[in-house]
C-alpha cells in the first residue's frame, strides 16, 4: 500500500513539474513576442519621424527586394533587419544603413562620401558632405545624397523570411492568435496530462481492487481449511469418546 502510494505521489509531483515548465516557457516566449509587438505598435504612433527601437535595437521588415543578391550584407524581401545607432562620423564605405527616403524608409549600401556636396537644413543653413548610396540589386545609383538628418541606423544582421511572421502578428488576427494559441495550447496540455494523471489513478485503484481480493480470496480459503480442520478434529474427538 505504502509503495503505491509513493508512486503516485511520485507521478503526479512529475506531472506538476511537466505542466509547470510547459507553462513557464510559453508564457516567456509569446509574452515577449506580444510585449515587443505592443512596443513597436505603440512607439511607431508615438512618433513616426523615427522606427520604433526595442533595447537600443531597430527591427524592420524589408519589402522590397532593391538589396538581394550574393554580395556580402544582402538582404531580401521579407526579412527582419536590424539596425544599431551608430554615430554618423562612425560611418565607413561599404556599411549597408537605413535612412528615410521621402515618407518610407530604405536601406542600401554607402557606396562613396561626397564632401563637396551643398545642401540646405531646415533653418537654411548651408552644409555640405552626403553619402552616395545604391541598392545592390538596382543597376544605378540614387540619385540624392545621404545627409545626416535623413540617416536611421546601421543594420548589424538580418533573420531570413521572419519579417512577414512580425507582419501578420501585428495584425489584429495575429495579435489574437500570439495570445489565443498558447493559452489553448496550454490548456490542451493541462487537460491531457489531467487525463494521463486520472489513467494512473484509476489503473491504481485497479490494482489495489485486485489486490485486496487477492487477499480476501486467500483469508476466505484459510478460513474453510481452518474449518475443514477443525470439523476433523471434532470427528476424531467423538469416535474416541465411542471407544
Amino acid at each position: 500500500m505504502e509503495n503505491v502510494n509513493v508512486e503516485e505521489k511520485k507521478d503526479t509531483q512529475k506531472s506538476d513539474l511537466i505542466k509547470t515548465i510547459i507553462g513557464i516557457v510559453l508564457c516567456v516566449v509569446f509574452g515577449f513576442m506580444l510585449v515587443c509587438n505592443m512596443v513597436i505598435i505603440v512607439k511607431g504612433a508615438v512618433n513616426d519621424d523615427r522606427p520604433p527601437s526595442i533595447f537600443g535595437t531597430t527591427p524592420l521588415v524589408v519589402l522590397s527586394g532593391s538589396m538581394s543578391g550574393d554580395a556580402d550584407g544582402h538582404i531580401e524581401i521579407g526579412d527582419l533587419v536590424f539596425l544599431e545607432q551608430a554615430a554618423w562620423t562612425d560611418l565607413k564605405e561599404g556599411d549597408v544603413v537605413t535612412f528615410k527616403d521621402g515618407g518610407a524608409y530604405t536601406t542600401h549600401r554607402l557606396m562613396r562620401w561626397e564632401a563637396d556636396f551643398e545642401y540646405e537644413d531646415k533653418e537654411g543653413n548651408k552644409l555640405y558632405g552626403g553619402w552616395v548610396t545604391k541598392g545592390d540589386y538596382n543597376n544605378g545609383e540614387d540619385s540624392h545624397r545621404l545627409v545626416e538628418a535623413s540617416y536611421i541606423g546601421r543594420v548589424t544582421g538580418r533573420v531570413p523570411w521572419i519579417g512577414n511572421v512580425i507582419l501578420f502578428l501585428q495584425t489584429p488576427l495575429g495579435m489574437i492568435l500570439c495570445v489565443g494559441l498558447p493559452l489553448a495550447l496550454y490548456i490542451g496540455i493541462d487537460i491531457w496530462l489531467r487525463k494521463k494523471a486520472d489513467k494512473s489513478k484509476v489503473a491504481a485503484a485497479e490494482d489495489k481492487t485486485t489486490e485486496l481480493e487477492d487477499k480476501n480470496a486467500a483469508l476466505m480459503a484459510e478460513l474453510e481449511r481452518l474449518r475443514a480442520l477443525a470439523g476433523e478434529q471434532a470427528n476424531a474427538s467423538s469416535s474416541e469418546n465411542k471407544d
